[in-house]
């Protein structure tokens, strides 16, 4: 029995002896190989970011798949091979990758943000918005927090433009205003978006502070002239203009919308602080302007087939009948003037949709119409 028990011991003792040197053997393979493995698809990770800068596509997919292949579990490695089959426009495997890194990470706000792009571009409208807000409202690292965080809520806002929906892109832009940076940049872009969005008094508000922090900055002086011309406040607007021109350079639109803001001044009937007698000489001037227009406009040959052809030709009857005797009138019964006005304005719109391409003196009479047209109670 004793000779058994010492046999038993020994067979142990050589089992031992032959099994931990081949298990740390095993092992130290596998850490090996494991390193191997991790080295490899780093160094694939590598080049896939060098052929997505490059604009190479496929090889980028082709290296992030042999990097996610080595490594598995890393993160960024899907992530990457996500971005790159979005690129390719591969949306449907995208998305897959994508999702199935949102099961371990759901706040995870790059991963939603691709997210709503991917929706953005199919047309998924609630599905993007959901994923834009999860994005913004999702973790993300410190250095990413401020700037990052910001652009996706200018993409949000700009995807909410793009397809009409000015109310839930004003919502957007007050919380977007509300964590600006102090530069003269950030201002600007949050007041074209609010001038896009249809409220130029908060575009105003934006661009004035952009001129503040930026004093040679021509563009923020003619957004500023921009959104006051827009809200009929020709005086602030044709101010605004002229700074911008002292600034620097104006493009196209800044000096046709200057030009427009001088006539409107310069020809408006109803102007404050105006003596009786230039408010009849302003009157009968756009009075002549615009009958000679009608004119002109009734004498184009292809006219008679326009629809407005025959509203045309009534308003020219309508102020011939007016014409005589209408400077004596007016002087006699200055209360003639807001009617004369309306005339002279309804002439200006019908000859715009009848012969269109109004030159700025055209385009003055119809703003200050409209302007008083919608004065009256």
């Amino acid at each position: 029995m004793y000779r058994f028990i010492q046999r038993e011991i020994v067979l142990l003792l050589l089992v031992g002896i032959i099994t931990v040197p081949a298990y740390l053997f095993t092992r130290t393979f596998a850490a090996q190989n494991r390193e191997i493995q991790i080295q490899s698809a780093a160094r694939w990770y590598q080049e896939g970011q060098q052929h997505l800068q490059a604009g190479e596509i496929p090889e980028a997919i082709h290296s992030f798949y042999r990097a996610r292949t080595d490594d598995t579990q890393n993160f960024q490695y899907a992530f990457g091979l996500a971005t790159a089959l979005a690129a390719g426009q591969q949306d449907q495997e995208a998305r897959r990758v994508l999702l199935g890194l949102r099961d371990e990470r759901p706040e995870n706000s790059q991963i939603n943000l691709q997210l709503a792009r991917l929706a953005a571009r199919q047309v998924q409208n609630q599905e993007a918005a959901r994923y834009y807000r999860n994005a913004i409202y999702g973790d993300w690292s410190v250095a990413e927090a401020g700037p990052e965080r910001r652009q996706a809520r200018v993409e949000l806002i700009r995807f909410f433009l793009d397809h009409q929906d000015h109310g839930s892109a004003l919502s957007e832009l007050l919380l977007l205003s509300e964590e600006l940076p102090s530069d003269a940049a950030s201002y600007l872009q949050a007041a074209r978006l609010f001038l896009e969005a249809g409220d130029p008094q908060y575009a105003m508000e934006h661009f004035v502070q952009a001129m503040e922090m930026d004093k040679q900055s021509a563009t923020a002086a003619a957004g500023a002239g921009e959104a006051a011309f827009l809200q009929a406040d020709y005086t602030r607007a044709l101010r605004f203009f002229r700074t911008a021109e002292a600034r620097g350079e104006v493009d196209e639109r800044a000096s046709e919308l200057l030009e427009i803001s001088r006539q409107v001044l310069a020809n408006d009937p109803l102007g404050p602080r105006l003596a009786a007698s230039e408010r009849r000489r302003r009157l009968l001037s756009g009075w002549e302007h615009n009958l000679t227009r009608l004119q002109s406009c009734l004498e184009q040959q292809a006219l008679p087939l326009h629809p407005d052809f025959a509203s045309l030709d009534a308003l020219q009857a309508e102020a011939l009948a007016l014409q005589p005797g209408l400077p004596r009138n007016l002087r006699r019964d200055p209360d003639q003037l807001p009617s004369v006005l309306d005339l002279v304005y309804r002439i200006a719109r019908a000859t715009r949709n009848a012969c269109g391409a109004p030159e700025p003196l055209d385009q003055a009479w119809l703003l200050i119409g409209r302007k008083h047209a919608e004065e009256e109670p």
